[in-house]
């Protein structure tokens, strides 16, 4: 075992002395020893060491060897499995074979042994319902016993009654109607229980449908209701647009009655034909209110569909072509405040 180092404070005075002696002795043996010892005694330990590295590779050969045989022994014998698997797989494969025909053949017979079992019931429970049937017909017979005497009196005196097989007919085709009768409430009871089956669903159906009708219904309300907002909203905005065109035609209307009173008041007065640069510039102010006068018609009809002053248009042009010989200088000073 590996002894730990611990500090001298921790040992005792006995464990301190047992150290420093030994110490001593071995640094004392240390330095007594020659070199050639020393050298001897490292020769010897890599001699041990290289035999024992020379043993341990002799047995790490055999080691080796054996593992190798044994590799080709287990390879020696995967291949005789794999040869007898191969040579078995035909009857593997029948084997799993009849193994699910097997498992489909005992599928089979569990579910006729389930069918025979739920047959095996009924017969039993059939045979519990004829016993109970039967107990009530011997219950009855013996409660019929006591009129066992009379019926055979009544047997022997047949002749005396001869109205007796008319009754017993009259009898058994008044049962027979009896049990028509019967079969035909029963039916009727059925046909009935039918019938109010299929009017509660038929209701239940009603009544979701109406559920449906009613939410869509709601809906559609609600629908109508934002309609109604923005047809509100879409009449207030044309109440707005035609107030909007109205104010426009005004001012159109304005704007042309203004252009025509100035036109007016400029082809009142006649132009000399001494003053012929006058001319050229009543010309020039001429042409520039009729392009005016143009782009406020263009303005009019982008805002309505016909133009509002079409005759003052026609009655302007044809004034512009004749009237050429006023007075320039009220025509200048017209002219000049309009275009300013």
């Amino acid at each position: 075992m590996k002894k730990t180092l611990r500090p001298l404070d921790v040992m005792s005075a006995r464990e301190k002395d047992q150290m420093y002696s030994r110490t001593h002795s071995e640094v004392h043996s240390y330095q007594f020893e020659s070199q050639t010892i020393r050298l001897l005694k490292k020769e010897k330990k890599e001699r041990a060491i290289s035999q024992e590295l020379a043993n341990k590779l002799v047995l790490y050969k055999e080691k080796s060897f054996e593992l190798e045989e044994k590799y080709r022994q287990m390879a020696y014998r995967q291949e005789q499995i794999k040869q007898s698997i191969e040579n078995k797989k035909n009857s593997i494969q029948n084997y799993d074979n009849k193994a699910k025909h097997e498992l489909d053949k005992l599928k089979k017979e569990e579910e006729l042994i389930k069918l025979k079992e739920e047959d095996i019931k009924k017969k039993k429970s059939e045979k519990s319902q004829i016993s109970e049937q039967l107990q009530e017909i011997g219950k009855k017979i013996d409660e019929y016993s006591k009129y066992k005497k009379l019926l055979e009196d009544v047997v022997s005196s047949t002749e005396d009654y001869e109205d007796i097989p008319q009754l017993m007919s009259r009898y058994w085709t008044l049962k027979k109607s009896v049990e028509d009768l019967n079969f035909k409430c029963r039916k009727i009871e059925e046909d009935q229980e039918k019938e109010k089956q299929r009017h509660l669903s038929t209701c239940k159906k009603l009544k979701e449908s109406i559920a449906i009708n009613t939410s869509y219904l709601h809906n559609l309300e609600n629908e109508v209701e934002e309609l109604n907002t923005k047809i509100s909203i879409l009449q207030a905005n044309q109440e707005e647009s035609r107030k909007n065109e109205i104010m426009y035609k005004g001012m159109t209307g304005k704007i042309a009655l203004s252009i025509k009173n100035i036109y007016s008041s400029v082809v009142k007065h006649k132009i000399t034909e001494d003053d012929k640069d006058s001319n050229s510039l009543l010309l020039e102010m001429l042409e520039k209110i009729k392009h005016r006068y143009e782009d406020l018609k263009e303005i009019t009809a982008s805002i309505q569909e016909e133009p509002v002053v079409k005759k003052q248009e026609v009655r302007q042009q044809e004034t512009f072509d004749t009237d050429k010989n006023q007075n320039p200088q009220a025509i200048r000073l017209s002219l000049s405040n309009f275009l300013r």
